[in-house]
């Protein structure tokens, strides 16, 4: 395979209908031809209808101050970053919000980096009673990256459940008993196998847009997946060595499509992504795909089990990677308190794309969870009496003046 392979020349007609400013209906019509590198292919056909999606302004869920002035700064060295030693491994996470607060632990996908929740950060951190922290994942970043001799394995330590057993070690340094998880894509997968395997260490989890597979006796295998899921034919070649190849001979290019302005990122959030992930290349960040059976193999002993920790699934509509169809496929009956959330506009990487949306639809899950959202309507009725009575002296006075 090379990178001037012609895989397949496509060309389609898409029609949406959109209105003008004179509120008139009008046609667009999109043609795209398809001549790149297995990369490319991937990048193009996997990815194109977030590049090409128009996107609409959503409401603003900024409703304080403090809150706006937090969102006003995103940029990567606005927030406290801090290291932690794992183990053999040293962890690089961002840490913002209430010390003594409920700690919310953000676990990012591919290609991503803990720099993909900044939206989220802020926001948690703004409602005053959060401790919010956002890791980059073990061959990420500033996270130390094992690598594996033979180019077709993963390093062991890849599989999900050591990776969660690193951060149930991070939560132990920082003296954490109990987290909400909120994971994306690949990371709802470390998330969940926290809630499986350390289940008491858990309040609640938050996976965004990738479903949770029940755990089975036979080892499902990525042919497999694909038959569910047609989007995931790629797999199979991001688990292949010449991946590694094709992407870090490209890398600039990949992550400019990965990462475009459609996606909620900018040129200075490109250049930083490309600045952490471009030193070590994507041999790490590509072993999660390698590491299939490693996964089955750890998970084996909980077959038949029921995960007891609350989960909020969020839907994302406009995933062209994980589509709602087939999210809402994976029978998840298995979970014992579980809730659906759709997230109407944003594509796979909805945090960053609609932001509002995924900040609303955490807090008021954790709100109802944790009850803020009783604890906030009380203090709101004290403010409106104080307010009430503020008037009626304000009024008694201004009689006893006339």
């Amino acid at each position: 395979m090379t990178l001037t392979l012609l895989f397949w020349r496509k060309s389609t007609d898409r029609r949406r209908k959109q209105k003008n400013r004179k509120g008139e209906c009008i046609k667009e019509k999109e043609e795209v031809a398809f001549l790149y590198s297995p990369i490319r292919v991937f990048i193009l056909t996997h990815l194109r209808f977030t590049i090409t999606r128009h996107h609409k302004q959503h409401p603003s869920s900024l409703n304080n101050t403090k809150e706006q002035k937090a969102m006003a700064n995103l940029t990567p060295n606005s927030f406290n970053h801090k290291y932690a030693t794992i183990g053999e491994y040293r962890y690089h996470y961002v840490e913002e919000g209430n010390k003594d607060g409920l700690a919310v632990l953000l676990v990012h996908g591919y290609p991503d980096l803990w720099y993909g929740w900044r939206h989220q950060i802020r926001h948690l951190a703004a409602q005053g009673h959060y401790r919010v922290i956002a890791v980059d994942l073990l061959g990420y970043g500033a996270t130390s990256k094992p690598r594996s001799e033979d180019p077709t394995q993963a390093h062991p330590d890849y599989s999900p459940r050591s990776l969660g057993s690193h951060l149930v070690g991070l939560m132990d340094q920082l003296g954490i008993e109990k987290a909400v998880l909120v994971g994306h894509d690949w990371g709802c997968g470390v998330a969940s196998r926290i809630a499986w395997h350390f289940p008491q260490r858990v309040h609640a989890m938050i996976c965004i847009g990738n479903p949770l597979r029940p755990i089975t006796k036979e080892f499902i295998t990525i042919d497999e997946l694909v038959k569910e899921n047609h989007m995931f034919s790629y797999f199979s070649y991001f688990a292949s060595p010449q991946a590694v190849i094709d992407i870090d001979s490209s890398m600039e290019d990949y992550l400019a499509v990965v990462f475009s302005d459609e996606s909620g990122n900018t040129a200075e959030d490109r250049k930083y992504y490309l600045e952490n992930l471009k030193q070590d290349g994507f041999h790490c960040p590509l072993s999660y795909y390698r590491a299939f059976s490693l996964s089955h193999n750890e998970d084996l002993p909980l077959v038949g089990q029921r995960l007891a920790v609350p989960t909020l699934m969020m839907v994302v509509l406009e995933d062209p990677l994980i589509p709602p169809a087939y999210v809402r496929s994976v029978k998840m009956d298995y979970v014992d308190h579980l809730e659906y959330l759709d997230i109407e506009h944003g594509g796979h990487f909805v945090m960053t794309e609609n932001p509002d949306a995924v900040n609303r639809g955490i807090k008021a899950y954790l709100d109802t969870f944790f009850g803020f959202r009783e604890a906030a309507n009380e203090e709101e009725e004290k403010k409106e009496v104080l307010e009430e009575i503020r008037n009626e002296q304000q009024a008694i006075e201004a009689i006893e003046a006339f």
